[in-house]
């Protein structure tokens, strides 16, 4: 079965304006990973331009935090609380050097989506609000005075919009070379659809949150909503620099092997995405009239499903042309119909499922395909241990990958089916070892992954193997060369 990699995607806007003031200190950031997305709004304060400085800074030292974090080796949270600190320290380590910006500060408020997770960490009173089904909730709380008046009972929350000490803030980035940092992990299970909105308090001082949630529900797209939320600001007189980073969610993507679909009934389509989807497979929906040429802009296909009940002729001509064409020639086609006969489809390189069969098949026959079409790779292991890391890895490449314990069935497979590369997990015999899946497999190369097996790479030469790696990533990488390669 194919790994069920899945990264979130979302369409992210972020616009800034100055409002009323004659300079903006306002910041924010949008980045898109591939299986991550960050977005932020960092509002500055501080004479002679320090502001605008300090918000860039912290704007900069998230940047560089995420992508230095693109395999996300830390949590969300850990993620989100090391790189505001590492944003606080260098505003005020800048601060020290430049007596001229001392004092300069900004608030901060960052997001991150990992799959269908949204994470929030913030300094200060910049704000996230999750907008779901025309509803508004307000995800961070202000480190303010007046947010503790109230908190307190001392005043309504409608009563800090007028509040003299409205603007007080007790926490910001830059005021020392530590800051404790509000991190809530894990705080959303993302829903399709869902909007995420992160804003400086010049938009919150003048709209308020039922007025931002119907602005979302009216408009819908991130960027006339960004547009329309500055727009309102400034008619109300903008008192303020103004910003906001408006994230819709759209689901997640899967990452396994690429199926193309060509079919224009939107139900028989729903079906094959949600069934192929949930098994870990990426779907690309085609309609028939102009399928071959699409198939060349779109994502290469592992496998090639074909269904039009109402015209099987048609079925057999896109089968016919696919199979004709020198870039799909070697891809797998899978025919959905109940009039094409089988034997008309072998002619056209077909296999054929009919609509009784659908439900029940379609999963075993798609793996089967597309693994029947993959380069080959097999892993010797016979303690059964070797990191599944691995073969995830090298499955997400298109390989396909089979495990073996035994060494006289890892020769009798090699016999008829041949493989494209061999992994041995192995540590004792690595001699024989190598010398009889040599035999077997000729130039195919050899790599060795366990820890210790041999001292290095020169050892591993010496004992009849090519390349000696434990890192499951430098192994995958290694793999996809050398089947490139000899490709």
């Amino acid at each position: 079965m194919p790994p069920k990699r899945t990264k979130p995607k979302v369409t992210a806007i972020g616009m800034t304006d100055p409002g009323s003031r004659t300079h903006n200190e306002d910041g924010f950031l949008s980045i898109q990973g591939t299986y991550q997305h960050i977005f932020a709004v960092c509002d500055g304060m501080g004479g002679h331009a320090a502001g605008e400085v300090a918000s860039q800074m912290a704007v900069e030292a998230l940047k560089k935090a995420f992508v230095s974090d693109r395999d996300m080796h830390r949590s969300s949270g850990e993620f989100l609380g090391d790189a505001i600190s590492s944003a606080n320290y260098s505003i005020y380590e800048d601060g020290q050097a430049h007596p001229e910006r001392a004092g300069m500060g900004s608030t901060c408020v960052v997001g991150l989506i990992r799959g269908t997770r949204l994470s929030v960490g913030h300094v200060g009173d910049s704000r996230a609000y999750l907008i779901r089904g025309g509803g508004i909730r307000q995800l961070t709380r202000d480190h303010s005075f007046v947010e503790e008046m109230v908190k307190a009972g001392m005043i309504t929350p409608h009563e800090t919009h007028s509040n003299p000490q409205r603007n007080v803030i007790l926490q910001s980035l830059g005021r020392g070379d530590g800051v404790n940092v509000d991190v809530a992990e894990d705080a959303v299970a993302l829903r399709t659809g869902d909007y995420v909105l992160l804003c400086s308090d010049g938009l919150t001082a003048v709209v308020a949150d039922q007025e931002i949630a119907e602005t979302i529900e009216r408009l819908g797209e991130p960027r006339l909503v960004a547009e329309e939320l500055i727009e309102l600001t400034n008619r109300r007189g903008g008192p303020d620099n103004v910003t906001v980073v408006c994230v819709r969610y759209d689901g997640v993507v899967s990452e396994g092997p690429p199926i193309a679909v060509i079919c224009d009934d939107a139900n028989a389509n729903d079906l094959y995405r949600l069934v192929l989807q949930r098994d870990g497979y990426s779907v690309d929906v085609y309609s028939p009239a102009n399928a071959v040429l699409d198939l060349h802009i779109g994502t290469a296909p592992r496998l090639i499903i074909i269904e039009h009940n109402d015209d099987p002729s048609l079925v057999l001509d896109i089968a016919a042309h696919v199979g004709e064409t020198p870039e799909f020639a070697r891809v797998p086609m899978l025919i959905v119909s109940d009039e094409v006969k089988l034997d008309e489809a072998g002619k056209v390189g077909a296999r054929v499922l009919t609509s009784r069969q659908l439900l029940t098949n379609l999963v075993p026959t798609v793996r089967e395909l597309i693994e029947s079409n993959s380069p080959r790779i097999y892993a010797l292991d016979p303690s059964g241990a070797q990191n599944a890391e691995i073969e995830s890895l090298l499955r997400a490449d298109g390989y396909a990958v089979t495990r073996q314990t035994s060494l006289d069935v890892l020769l009798e497979r090699i016999k008829t089916h041949p493989a494209r590369l061999l992994l041995l997990h192995v540590t004792e015999d690595l001699e024989f070892i190598c010398a009889s899946v040599r035999e077997r497999s000729g130039a195919c190369p050899i790599v060795l992954t366990a820890e210790g097996a041999v001292s290095d790479a020169r050892a591993a030469y010496a004992v009849g193997a090519d390349y000696y790696l434990t890192r499951p990533r430098d192994i995958a990488s290694l793999a996809k060369m050398l089947i490139q390669k000899a490709s």
